[in-house]
């Protein structure tokens, strides 16, 4: 089952912005924004939604024993 991940640019009137990332499980977020933060500069804060604490589902099945 495949999730829909979006990432959002929020830009406030004093020119900051936030970066909200959602469908996506575990710190594979990081990865997803990594390119977006270096382009915008220096990262003031980070808040953790309750998914990042979660797994992300394996994609692929894993065969043991046998040949």
């Amino acid at each position: 089952v495949l999730t829909m991940q979006e990432i959002k640019l929020i830009i406030g009137k004093d020119g900051k912005v936030n970066i909200d990332v959602a469908g996506v499980k575990g710190p594979a977020c990081k990865n997803l924004t990594k390119s977006i933060e270096a382009a915008l500069g220096k990262t003031e804060s980070v808040e953790k939604k309750p998914e990042f604490y979660q797994q992300q589902a394996a994609s692929a099945k894993q065969r043991l024993g046998g040949l």
